[in-house]
């Protein structure tokens, strides 16, 4: 659960990204992120309707969206002057038909980027979000998961040990290593859910854990069918259920789960 994920013109999204940091992770289409941030810049959202509509527009205002939403719906990792390709590409469907839409996607983005210079903020996240519109596939307007920072998830691991009122002997243990059986199993269930990064009825939600990370072995048919032997072959409550099959199918989770955890407990006790 690395996370990814601000500039000149975007001190007032710094300041409300800090805030939001505190919250649950969101489910988000991207025309909400586009309203939220013509609030933001004062600017109607009309612009990107208009450019979606007519497939034609170049206006500072329609760039200063994009780039705003670019950000909010972590498709911009700002700190790298890069595009989150397993995120952007959540907001196109290609055709079913089309072969070639990985290839020419790609081709759109070098050549787009390539004398661009990272100062060039407005410009870079307009032409990536371009080259997906008109290579990649049909805009995407259904709900999408949010990838969190490392606030956000810091804060819910700090909720999650205290809604589960854990107490001092085992906040502990916790800041410790020591996490034994009865104490932890729904702690990590709870986390998460409140992540939006697994369900009781469906598992664990390996797209979301890819967008969180990048990691292509979450996708692979052997996770697949790790998750699914493993929800089998489990027979305990959902807590139980929850914690074995990260822990079997999805080690790296596990193990970012147990430290968000760990530094919970310690941050708790330093309060204590």
């Amino acid at each position: 659960m690395n996370s990814f994920l601000l500039t000149l013109s975007l001190v007032g999204i710094l300041s409300l990204t800090d805030t939001d940091a505190t919250r649950t992770p969101s489910l988000k289409t991207i025309d909400q992120a586009v309203r939220e941030c013509g609030i933001l810049w004062n600017v109607s959202p009309d612009f990107f309707e208009d450019f979606v509509r007519t497939g034609s527009g170049n206006s500072t205002e329609l760039k200063e969206l994009v780039r705003c939403a670019s950000i909010w719906c972590r498709w911009c990792n700002v700190s790298a002057h890069d595009v989150v390709y397993e995120v952007l590409q959540n907001y196109f469907n290609p055709s079913p038909n089309d072969q070639c839409f990985l290839n020419r996607t790609e081709r759109c983005m070098k050549a787009a980027l390539k004398d661009l210079p990272y100062t060039a903020v407005l410009e870079r996240a307009f032409v990536s979000f371009l080259c997906y519109f008109n290579q990649y596939g049909n805009l995407n307007r259904s709900v999408q998961y949010i990838p969190s920072m490392p606030p956000q998830e810091q804060q819910v691991a700090l909720d999650t040990l205290r809604i589960h009122s854990v107490p001092r002997e085992t906040l502990k243990d916790f800041n410790e290593g020591v996490f034994q059986e009865g104490t932890f199993e729904c702690l990590l269930r709870t986390l998460l859910v409140r992540l939006n990064l697994y369900s009781d009825t469906e598992g664990p939600n390996v797209k979301r854990l890819y967008n969180q990370d990048g990691n292509e072995g979450y996708l692979t048919p052997e996770t697949a069918e790790c998750v699914v032997e493993a929800r089998k072959s489990c027979l305990g409550d959902r807590c139980e259920l929850a914690q074995i099959t990260v822990k079997n199918c999805l080690p790296q989770v596990y193990d970012e789960t147990v430290n968000l955890i760990k530094n919970a407990a310690k941050m708790l006790l330093q309060q204590i």
